[in-house]
């Protein structure tokens, strides 16, 4: 996603840019066993110019999960 927004009033402009990956992977068995893959990564990168301050932004963030499911014999 990417946007601009300019106040002719006051001068003040917000110029964003941002990315969004998000994936889940599911592998599962007749058997009763399942496991799962889930992955995120998140980009922000723009700049803010408001009452005469001026911010450059850049973040990221990632983040990794794993699930394993089994059923349990008694």
């Amino acid at each position: 996603m990417k946007g601009h927004l300019k106040k002719n009033r006051t001068s003040d402009t917000v110029d964003l840019k941002m990315q969004n990956m998000i994936f889940k992977l599911i592998d599962s068995d007749p058997r009763g066993r399942s496991m799962s893959l889930y992955g995120l990564y998140q980009q922000y990168d723009g700049q803010e110019s408001l009452a005469d301050l001026l911010t450059n932004k850049n973040d990221i963030n990632q983040g990794f999960g794993y699930e394993y499911e089994r059923i349990i014999d008694n």
